[in-house]
Formats: C-alpha cells, sequence, structure tokens
C-alpha cells in the first residue's frame, strides 16, 4: 500500500494479528479533564499528555468517537497550562528538562493533527489550538541551542526535537521552523554508528533505539521536507541492529544497553526506566510497513505476544520518557 502519512502505517498494522491489541496495551490513564499518567491530581509537566497519542490512534483505527475525544481533550489540557511567552509551567525535579518536555509534546500534537487530518475524524476539533501550537513552536526555537547541547548524546531526544518542528512547520507553514528541524535531524542520523546502532548515553540501547525508529518512520510518512533516502538507509541499517537483538520468545535483549534495563537510570514518574516493550512493537510494526520487512513484522507480532503474555503483567514504559 501507498503511505501517506502515519494513518497508512497505522492502517496497515490493524490488518496484523496484534496490532490492536498493541495499542490497547499502552493506553494510559486519561482524567475526565485531560490530565494524563503523571498529570493526574497535579500537573507536573506537559510532556506527560503525549500519551494520549495510544488512545488516539486506536480510536482512530477502530471508528471510536469516544476515544478520539477523550485524546483532544487531553491535547487541550496540555495547552490549558501554556504561558503567556508560549512556554508550558513545568513543575518536574529540573527546571533545564522545561523545554525538551514542550518539545516532545508538541511534537506529539503534530503526530496527533496529522493523524486525524488523514483520518475520518478531520481536525475541526483541533483547529482552536492551532495558535497556540504555533505560538509554543516559536518560543521553543529560542531554546534550540540548548536543546542541540542536552541532547546532542540521546540520538531519541535529537528526534523528538525533528519531529517537533517539522511536522509544526508544516502545519502552521512556516519554512524557518521546518529548516530548523531539518539540522537536528541532521544531527541525529550523524550519531549513527557504522552498526547501524544510534547514540545513547555513549553507547547504543535496544529501547532507545526503536523510539529513534518509531520517530524515523513517522517522518518517513508525514514530512515531505526531508531527504526521505537518507532518512530511508538509516532506518534500515537501524532496523536490522534492533532485529539482532530480539530474541526468538520475542525478549529484547538488555545486554550493553546503557540506559534501561539494568538500572541505570530513573524516569520523570519515578520508575526505574525498563525496555519499553509497546514502543519497540510499535517501531517495529511501521518499520515493516514503510520498508516492506517481513522480519520485521514477524519480531514485532512475537515482541507484542512476549510481553502481553509475560509473568506478571505487562512490562517496560518508562524507557519511552527520552
Amino acid at each position: 500500500m501507498a503511505i501517506t502519512s502515519e494513518m497508512s502505517l497505522v492502517q496497515a498494522g490493524f490488518g496484523t494479528q496484534n496490532f490492536g491489541r498493541l495499542l490497547l496495551s499502552d493506553e494510559p490513564t486519561i482524567d475526565q479533564y485531560g490530565a494524563v499518567g503523571r498529570n493526574v491530581g497535579t500537573f507536573v509537566d506537559v510532556s506527560a499528555q503525549r500519551d494520549a497519542l495510544w488512545t488516539l490512534l486506536h480510536g482512530l483505527g477502530t471508528n471510536n468517537g469516544s476515544e478520539v475525544g477523550t485524546a483532544v481533550v487531553a491535547m487541550q489540557y496540555g495547552f490549558a497550562h501554556q504561558l503567556s511567552d508560549g512556554s508550558f509551567q513545568f513543575a518536574g525535579s529540573d527546571p533545564t528538562q522545561a523545554a525538551g518536555a514542550a518539545s516532545f509534546f508538541l511534537g506529539a500534537f503534530g503526530r496527533s493533527y496529522l493523524a486525524m487530518k488523514n483520518s475520518w475524524a478531520g481536525t475541526s476539533a483541533m483547529q482552536a489550538l492551532l495558535p497556540a501550537y504555533g505560538k509554543s513552536l516559536h518560543w521553543l526555537q529560542t531554546q534550540v541551542s540548548g536543546l542541540m547541547q542536552q541532547h546532542s548524546g540521546t540520538t531519541n531526544r535529537l528526534i523528538f526535537d525533528a519531529m517537533a518542528f517539522l511536522l509544526g512547520g508544516n502545519i502552521v507553514g512556516d519554512t524557518s521552523l521546518i529548516a530548523t528541524g531539518n539540522q537536528f535531524l541532521g544531527q541525529a542520523l550523524a550519531n549513527q554508528q557504522t552498526d547501524g546502532s544510534f547514540l545513547e548515553a555513549g553507547g547504543a540501547d535496544t529501547s532507545y533505539q526503536a523510539v529513534s525508529m518509531l520517530n524515523l518512520a513517522i517522518l518517513l510518512a508525514d514530512s515531505p521536507n526531508i531527504n526521505k533516502a537518507q532518512v530511508t538507509t538509516a532506518l534500515t541499517s537501524a532496523l536490522n541492529w534492533e532485529l539482532a537483538r530480539i530474541q526468538a520468545n520475542g525478549a529484547v535483549s538488555i545486554a550493553d544497553n546503557t540506559r534501561t534495563g539494568a538500572g541505570q537510570e530513573i524516569g520523570p514518574s519515578g520508575q526505574l526506566k525498563q525496555v519499553n516493550y509497546s514502543e519497540v512493537s510499535l517501531a517495529l510494526n511501521y518499520a515493516a510497513t514503510e520498508l516492506g520487512s517481513a522480519a520485521a513484522a514477524d519480531a514485532a507480532n512475537r515482541v507484542t505476544s512476549y510481553y502481553r503474555n509475560c509473568p506478571g503483567g505487562r512490562i517496560g514504559g518508562s524507557g519511552g520518557d527520552g
């Protein structure tokens, strides 16, 4: 099938065995006000709101208007915490991470807007948020130097930054934002090692490798202003590295991981970062469709089956916190 948007990838995914279960597995808690996850009760940071994407994609793929409406309310809740300069309230433990949190959320809003645009839902429910969205994108552009410095050694974050600017620039029609996005994307691709792995805290990491793969696949689908041949080559190489570290039963190896699986880092929710199996599986699903890879499709099915059926229930999660 022709890949014209992330929704093309979602539609292809629903034709496979475990895709619907995959999206359901990571649906977050969203309260009646739209607060997501760690923001329920007390607002912490706008980045947490991006997890509403799982609810949105499932709703769009199953024609569930209630789920789509819930996800839209979550986006509105995020912008309800916008400050006058376009930044967002931030009550996390490290104030220097505020710009990164905004970048994550703005990228998620861009994905959400384009997913709805390219689906039955349309964007009427999101139109009122576009002025605030543009204001935050232009504020984020004033933070480029700091983001480049903070995220230089964590490639997945550079690609999140690239996505925020590339998708945002296309949505609001600003070529300067697109140019900024390509700066981040260029730095991210320069971080890819000869074996296909992406640099994460001085080495490689199977969970964050998948996050980078996922976001590259989204950019291939939704961003017309990138070097698609270069990104396709990078995604192919990254996929081959990741596939070599997925075991026959679907378990993802944590051997030599620099950031997840062995107590290396604590996420913003206060939990030790583990392999984010849902994002690994989603990345493999998207890469399978984008690259026509039967090996990726098989691995995606095995990974989803493994973590859905693992002893003690669902595993992973906080490895997707960037």
